[in-house]
């Protein structure tokens, strides 16, 4: 099968940066070219033949298309003459201990300038962590919104049963809190997996300390099962391979069938191999025609493409062929895209 990788990013909330490179890297797949994928976080998923997966992060990345998905920075990615996109995942956790009264902007310098020291990317943070008793720490509460991440709090019962595990236990902290340390056990319990990268650091009023949670569960992308057909209104844009989006794209080389009008499949053929499609043209003035096609063959269970020029909702196919679907129970899975 093919991936989509902004559909990966998409179903997990991670950022992704060098998003204009992924219409190359899209094209590259559907070119049967060689991508390469880098992730030292285990990726369960179902890969075309062409992308090589690695489990170790390059230092250099090859003269090729390729996808990182990490939390680490390294400026050699960036610099590839290839396209590189990178997609953050969300597994770092900072465990907060601070003094009453701390300012956002200290709480957030502090964040940043760990992150950046320790080569992480802030796109990775997944939450601030800390005990309830900072709950109405207003400094706390306005860094987590403008980090736009929540906030976990770690109960201070849950704290001492793990208090063996404290590097770091203070008894002036355990006599104002009632836990022997803050910032380093609220990483830690915060996470599935922790794996940490700095165990505490002071600075300004603020304790801090990240974890790596290596057992971040991944969300595959949402699909229609095997057996289930589809349907999907594609716009082809005003024409050329390099106008068609990500989606459009991955969507065309995934179809079975596509549907459309005679100029516009002639088109498609110029940008793309269709040799291995069911293409079914028609001449215009048979647009209801072609709703009423393409619905009868998803209900046959063919992932089905109903092609468009331009946009599909402006002076497009999606329009009469929602009005069908409204009229009927077509039990399909429908999409425009």
């Amino acid at each position: 099968g093919y991936i989509s990788f902004d559909d990966l990013a998409g179903a997990n909330g991670w950022v992704i940066e060098g998003v204009h490179h992924l219409k190359s890297i899209s094209q590259a797949l559907i070119n049967d070219e060689t991508i390469h994928l880098y992730s030292d976080l285990p990726l369960d998923l179902s890969l075309p033949e062409q992308v090589i997966y690695h489990d170790v992060l390059p230092q250099e990345l090859p003269g090729q298309p390729a996808v990182v998905v990490s939390e680490k920075t390294t400026a050699q990615w960036g610099s590839s003459n290839s396209p590189c996109t990178i997609l953050r995942p969300k597994n770092i956790y900072v465990g907060i201990g601070c003094r009453k009264g701390v300012s956002a902007k200290t709480i957030i310098d502090t964040v940043s300038e760990t992150f950046a020291s320790c080569s992480l990317s802030l796109h990775s943070l997944a939450a601030l962590a800390s005990i309830p008793l900072k709950q109405d720490e207003p400094g706390l509460i306005a860094a987590a919104k403008q980090l736009r991440v929540p906030i976990t709090w770690i109960d201070v019962r849950q704290i001492n049963q793990h208090a063996e595990d404290i590097c770091k236990p203070s008894e002036l902290v355990k006599r104002v809190t009632g836990a022997p340390a803050v910032s380093e056990p609220a990483a830690k319990l915060a996470c599935k997996e922790p794996v940490m990268l700095v165990t505490k650091k002071k600075a300004g009023g603020v304790t801090l300390s990240i974890a790596r949670d290596i057992g971040v569960s991944i969300s595959m992308p949402s699909a229609a099962p095997a057996t289930c057909g589809w349907l999907r209104v594609v716009g082809i844009g005003p024409g050329g391979l390099e106008n068609l989006s990500i989606k459009a794209l991955q969507t065309l080389k995934s179809s079975d069938l596509i549907i459309g009008f005679q100029s516009y499949i002639r088109q498609l053929e110029q940008m793309m191999d269709l040799s291995d499609k069911t293409v079914m043209p028609s001449p215009m003035t048979r647009e209801i025609h072609r709703c009423q096609q393409a619905i009868a063959k998803a209900k046959e269970g063919f992932k089905v493409s109903l092609i468009s020029g331009g946009d599909p909702g402006v002076y497009g196919m999606s329009g009469p062929l929602l009005e069908l679907l409204a009229s009927e129970e077509a039990g399909i899975d429908v999409a425009v895209i």
